[in-house]
């Protein structure tokens, strides 16, 4: 167990160092499930409308069923594949994790408000640009700028929703609502690991995304058994049920 006696930077990637060792007990089926996922994702994001509101409504179910597996491979149990899916078919934790879903899918859609741009702006910068209106450029980097922070804040504050609240829905039978105030604070009194945790995800994201992106079959999983990790050791040990069903 890691001791939360180291700096933050050390103790973050000490998280993916574990989740890197559970990857590599079994990475064909940590493989295949991210394919899965990613396949999914695909599939749904055809749907116009309908099919992007249950992605985001099933996500955070997804994620829990990773944080599960990673529980059980501590354990020494095997993986299984249909097991990802716990968190939609174990009827406790269902409920608990839709609801999360709805605050993804609000963070989704507030993200997506804040970061449409219209595509008359193109047009408005190159207009100024040529009538050297430094003013109105001025206005509009600001404008982006802001959006920019905007979403960036969203995108923490849905992170931090979530990171910690799934887990503890899964391993401490939380409800939603609770879970996700608690993985608010834990991220907050702990928010120089959570950055450090995060800086070492966006560096390894940009790594991953240069062989075509296959390096995300990969990056998800270890980030999702480094997030398990993390979680033992700041919300305290995670113990899957044995007699789940499969």
């Amino acid at each position: 167990m890691t001791t939360t006696t180291m700096g933050p930077g050390k103790q973050a990637w000490s998280w993916y160092k574990a989740g890197w060792r559970l990857f590599l007990i079994n990475p064909s089926t940590w493989i295949s499930y991210t394919f899965l996922w990613v396949l999914l994702a695909i599939l749904l994001w055809q749907i116009p409308i309908l099919g992007r509101v249950a992605w985001w409504m099933i996500n955070p179910a997804l994620y829990a069923g990773f944080l599960y597996q990673a529980a059980e491979m501590e354990q020494g149990r095997p993986l299984a594949v249909n097991r990802f899916f716990i968190g939609l078919t174990n009827k406790t934790t269902r409920l608990p994790l839709l609801t999360l879903g709805v605050i993804t899918l609000a963070a989704y859609v507030f993200f997506s408000v804040v970061t449409m741009v219209d595509p008359s702006l193109y047009s408005t910068i190159e207009s100024l640009l040529r009538a050297d209106a430094s003013s109105g450029i001025v206005a509009i980097v600001i404008n982006l700028c802001l959006r920019f922070v905007l979403s960036l804040m969203i995108l923490t504050l849905a992170t931090m929703a979530l990171l910690y609240s799934c887990p503890a829905i899964m391993f401490a039978g939380s409800d939603g609502f609770d879970a996700m105030m608690n993985s608010f604070e834990t991220c907050a009194r702990h928010w120089r690991a959570f950055a450090a945790f995060m800086g070492i995800f966006i560096g390894l994201a940009i790594a991953a995304m240069i062989p075509m992106g296959l390096g995300l079959l990969v990056l998800i999983p270890v980030t999702s058994c480094a997030a398990y990790a993390s979680f033992q050791t700041l919300c305290g040990s995670a113990q899957p049920d044995a007699n789940a069903p499969d």
